[in-house]
């Protein structure tokens, strides 16, 4: 049976549009734990400008764009880099930074244990972390991970 999201992380949202289709899912704030990923220097019509070039832009009171997606949540975290309308900062010190946030975030959240092998037998040695399933539309799933969680952690930082 499939598992229910136990967390989200949102990474540089636009305002959501779905919010003003299906209202009935928005009446309350989404009680799962959030944690927003925006840029310092974002601007509201980030990866529009030339659409909205000119045009008045209603922001319904929010300064921030991602804050719309904020306040969809009961109890979000925000994590604010230093760079614009990106998901990754630029900087490594930045990088590690937000790669340390996420990953205590995950760990903390998160309602199933993490799906990682102490050690790699023979017989799953060469098999890819990765594929693309097959029939899925191209979408990619994990097969398994040989690393430790220490591993992990160490494998994902920049540099």
């Amino acid at each position: 049976a499939a598992q229910p999201f136990s967390f989200v992380v949102p990474m540089c949202p636009n305002a959501p549009g779905y919010v003003g289709q299906l209202p009935e899912l928005f009446e309350e704030p989404v009680p799962m734990p959030a944690l927003v990923v925006r840029g310092q220097q974002e601007g509201y019509d980030e990866g529009v400008k030339k659409t909205l070039a000119g045009a008045r832009v209603e922001t319904l009171g929010e300064d921030v764009v991602s804050d719309h997606v904020v306040k969809l949540f009961s109890t979000p975290q925000v994590f604010t880099h230093p760079d614009g309308h990106r998901p990754i900062p630029t900087r490594p010190t930045d990088q590690a930074a937000l790669i340390d946030k996420i990953l205590g975030f995950i760990l903390e959240s998160a309602q199933l244990p993490p799906v990682v092998r102490d050690s790699v037998d023979e017989s799953s040695a060469s098999k890819p972390l990765w594929r693309v399933a097959d029939g899925a539309g191209g979408r990619v799933v994990r097969e398994g991970c040989g690393l430790g969680t220490k591993e992990l952690v160490e494998t994902l930082r920049p540099g």
